[in-house]
């Protein structure tokens, strides 16, 4: 067998398509190329700033006899000396999620800048500084100074006190860092780290769900006609009880004749009442006044950007079941396990299959041991357990498609990225139960077994007889389509039989420009379109799937990934749901009733010649678990609308040089500009049309879509200037881009005019 390679498209990954954007100037004939690369690890989100190795560490303590928990630590950007600034976007910090009376901290990856550093509990939950809340500040005797200081430093020291909430020297301090614990990364230790914005109110209302669906003694009775009269009629008795007239609520003018009637009784009774109301000549109909709730929506606090679950009407599906009551197991064959704080207590057991040491690189072969190592693994199987079971409704990061799953971590892609076929076989059987020679048995089988990766050829005899096998012994494999635009049968293991081919779909519902099609699609699920992007928190971002990741510093973040292995994990784990219902569904039932639940594309959504190219649709996972158990309750709400989503625009300029010797200023008009799409990390790409002259090559991606390079965007430039003559064609440029930050050393005068001139180009 060959090797296999994970099926997930990297995150804001750029493919070559000169698209129009910038006519040749001047009727020159010269070109320049080269290759663009995107800023970030594999996959990975571009972040507010760039790593740099910076950071602050050290402990904070509680006041004696308090806990730790809960406290905010910050580190605020001095503008001057005697102002800071917690809003800008240097300015970071994180939340301590352990208990104790202290806890060591990190705020990583820091620009060399000065600080005020702080930390803060807010024991009344108010908002504010208020008296008995836990304060201080680095340096800080309790009069208010503090001491400024500037990354990297280990050794801080934050010994918080007893606030007395009395306004002081640091009063203005105290109200930014109010909004700094708003919005700004976490990156804490110990604790939960995170790279987007947090706002812990928006799922923390949920109404607990109640065996009884209505309010009793209350009936919604609409009358044939309106009547004083007939009205009155309610009051004669109703079987045992009287419904009180005088307690008579209006429903509004959309609602005639209907009216709320009220009486003292239970549920059965209630039900009784209704019974006989509808056998009433002059009752049009009778109902009890049902209650309704908020979707199930967990309060973790980076859910609302996970739109993908939305895109599934996954939301409703939980309101069914979440997996809580019935966990199931579920195998993630893919690069391995990581220590994620949003995946403790998710991981079971684990196994590593890779034979080869180098792959493996660690030196030994197959071992018990399955953490992912890194490399060019991106942290792949971490972001795939994370769809499938992240720890949901922990007030942290993400939410899991299953809130009760556990996973099996099967480590058989390597720090290379790939694995052999026979690795990859020996820990999809493992997975499953079944015994491997020389390997102790797994003591966690799973009915289901994830596998985001494939190779670019048909399915072997080896292969298809692995998993027709594995049907027959009751084990579901949900595999991914591949990523290349291409039909999914020239690939495998999408191309097998008994396994559940997955394509992708992006925010709007519609196949992902980089999903395989074709007939072997069984269905669609969310894999995110990073070309696309969308708003949370006030920041926009590249619409991928988000999950959990280790950054390259080792750290815990969460990053949004695109490809049809992230559409693969919502299927995996929308399974897991339905064998929560019923442990006993076979194969053949599920993938039934997938179909079943899956909305078909059209071929314009399906942007192919016939939708059924898109296989049964997009999955609706409130009617997959509906379909599942004993007397399934009706069908209900409808799947949300999908995020409003823009486009995101990558662009790559040659700026001319207004003078040969001096590239401070630069000519717009006889500039060259062209657009390239995201499909890759790595693209090659041409201007062509360049007159003799000068250049600064140039490479922007605009995420927020208002044609000026801001703070954060993907932004960089070949760092010595392009001279080229007449007829004369220079091929090799690198550009590397990473997310602009003002105060970095390669944007001083002559960049900040570089990018105001490639915003200007770009508007042209």
């Amino acid at each position: 067998m060959k090797k296999s390679r994970s099926t997930c498209a990297i995150l804001l990954i750029l493919a070559l398509a000169a698209c129009g954007k910038g006519n040749p100037v001047g009727g020159g004939s010269s070109s320049v190329s080269g290759l663009l690369i995107m800023p970030g690890q594999v996959g990975e989100n571009p972040t507010p700033n760039p790593p740099s190795g910076n950071s602050f560490s050290g402990t904070v303590s509680a006041p004696a006899g308090k806990d730790i928990k809960d406290t905010f630590v910050g580190a605020c950007v001095v503008t001057s000396p005697t102002t800071f600034d917690c809003k800008n976007a240097n300015s970071k910090g994180g939340t301590i999620t352990t208990s104790g009376s202290s806890a060591n901290f990190t705020i990583p990856d820091l620009v060399v800048l000065k600080y005020v550093v702080y930390a803060w509990k807010d024991v009344d939950a108010s908002g504010k500084v208020n008296a008995g809340d836990f304060f201080t500040f680095y340096g800080d005797d309790g009069t208010g100074l503090a001491s400024v200081i500037q990354p990297p430093k280990t050794g801080v020291n934050l010994p918080m006190y007893l606030s007395a909430g009395t306004a002081s020297a640091t009063a203005q301090l105290r109200g930014e860092f109010l909004e700094l614990a708003k919005f700004v990364s976490i990156q804490s230790n110990p604790g939960s780290s995170q790279d987007i914005p947090i706002n812990t109110e928006l799922h923390n209302n949920l109404h607990p769900q109640t065996q009884t669906e209505f309010v009793p003694g209350e009936v919604i009775v609409k009358f044939r006609s309106a009547t004083t009269q007939t009205r009155a009629n309610l009051q004669a008795r109703v079987g045992n009880q009287t419904l009180d007239v005088a307690r008579v609520q209006s429903l509004g003018s959309l609602l005639p004749n209907a009216s709320l009637f009220r009486t003292s009784t239970d549920a059965a009774g209630t039900l009784e009442i209704v019974r006989q109301l509808r056998a009433r000549s002059d009752v049009e109909y009778a109902e009890p006044n049902y209650i309704s709730y908020a979707l199930k929506a967990p309060n973790d606090s980076a859910f609302g950007a996970q739109w993908h679950y939305k895109s599934m009407n996954l939301e409703n599906a939980w309101n069914v079941t979440d997996g809580t009551a019935v966990p199931v197991t579920v195998a993630v064959v893919d690069t391995g396990s990581s220590d994620h704080p949003d995946l403790q207590n998710t991981f079971v057991g684990g196994y590593d299959f890779i034979s080869d040491p180098d792959e493996g690189g660690d030196s030994d072969g197959r071992d018990a041991d399955p953490h992912d190592l890194g490399g060019d693994s991106g942290y792949h199987g971490s972001h795939v357990a994370g769809t499938i079971a992240a720890q949901t409704n922990n007030t942290t990061g993400v939410a899991g498609v299953n809130w009760g799953a556990k996973v099996v971590p099967v480590r058989v892609l390597g720090v290379n990225g790939s694995g052999s076929g026979t690795d990859i076989a020996a820990g999809v059987q493992w997975a499953a139960g079944i015994h491997i020679d020389g390997v102790p048995d797994n003591p966690n089988p799973a009915k289901v077994i994830n596998l985001s990766l494939g190779g670019n050829r048909m399915c072997g005899q080896a292969e298809q007889q692995l998993y027709t096998s594995l049907k027959a012994k009751g084990v579901i494999v949900v595999v991914a389509a591949g990523n290349e635009n291409d039909d999914a049968n020239n690939h495998a293991p999408a191309s097998c039989k008994d396994v559940i081919t997955i394509g992708a779909t992006g925010p709007q519902g519609n196949r992902a420009p980089y999903s395989n099609y074709g007939s072997r699609i069984d269905i669609m699920a969310p894999g995110g379109d990073t070309k696309q992007t969308f708003t949370f928190g006030g920041k926009t971002y590249a619409a991928g799937v988000l999950s959990t990741l280790i950054d390259a510093n080792g750290n815990p973040v969460y990053g949004f990934y695109q490809g049809t292995s992230m559409a693969a994990p919502h299927v995996a784990g929308l399974v897991s749901l339905m064998l929560s219902r019923d442990a006993n569904l076979s194969f053949d039932t599920v993938l039934t009733r997938l179909k079943a639940a899956s909305g078909a594309l059209n071929a314009t959504a399906c942007n192919r010649p016939t939708g059924s190219d898109c296989g049964a649709g997009l999955v609706d996972a409130l009617k997959a678990v509906n379909a599942t158990g004993t007397n399934p309750p009706p069908p209900g709400p409808t799947p949300p609308p999908p995020p409003p989503t823009g486009k995101l625009e990558t662009y790559v300029a040659a700026l001319r040089c207004a003078q040969a010797n001096n590239c401070t200023l630069f000519d717009t008009d006889g500039s060259v500009i062209v657009t390239v799409q995201a499909t890759k990390s790595q693209v090659p790409f041409q201007l062509s049309g360049m007159k003799a002259g000068t250049y600064v090559a140039a490479g922007w991606q605009d995420i927020n879509g208002n044609q000026e390079v801001d703070t954060g965007e993907p932004f960089g430039f070949a760092i010595n200037p392009v001279i080229i003559g007449d007829n004369q064609n220079l091929a090799g440029l690198i550009i590397r881009m990473k997310p602009m930050v003002e105060s970095t050393s390669n944007l001083q005068t002559s960049g900040s005019k570089l990018k105001d001139a490639m915003g200007q180009l770009a508007r042209r």
